[in-house]
């Protein structure tokens, strides 16, 4: 009687546990996918002095292959998934970014003052072509073609 008493506090013990571990891992995605702001287009994202600036993998790629960005030249990669707009905050100073594609790549000034200074959001969509911008996310200009160097 004591050891099956003994053996039903383990058990609740376990599952409080487990259960814990999944509060605590739901939660940190929800945290890091938050910080990676992954997340539906919300116009209201800006702040004073803060840009909006958005990107978009708008690559029709039947083979599957996948496309990485890095934000600010930061080490960490982060995929951009076919149709999802990823969404980042700007502190008005100038950003690079780093796009890449199978073998190809494209490095680029994800904002500069001096140039897209004055607008409060700038639309990026990573095309056959190369890499497209926006300041209304509907009038498009090719900014960068595709290279094969490794962006060196």
């Amino acid at each position: 009687m004591v050891s099956t008493s003994i053996h039903s506090s383990i058990l609740l013990l376990s599952l409080v546990l487990v259960v814990g571990c999944l509060i605590t891992t739901t939660s940190s995605v929800a945290s890091y996918a938050t910080r990676n702001l992954l997340a539906p287009m919300n116009s209201n994202l800006t702040e004073d002095g803060q840009v909006l600036l958005t990107f978009r993998n708008d690559l029709n790629d039947m083979n599957g292959n996948q496309v990485f960005i890095f934000f600010n030249l930061e080490d960490q990669r982060t995929q951009l998934p076919p149709g999802v707009t990823i969404q980042r905050s700007g502190d008005g100073q100038r950003q690079t970014g780093l796009i890449y594609w199978t073998v190809l790549c494209v490095i680029f000034y994800q904002y500069d003052p001096a140039v897209d200074g004055g607008h409060d959001a700038v639309h990026w969509s990573a095309r056959t072509d190369g890499l497209f911008k926006s300041f209304d996310n509907q009038n498009w200009v090719l900014t960068k073609t595709w290279r094969n160097d490794n962006c060196a």
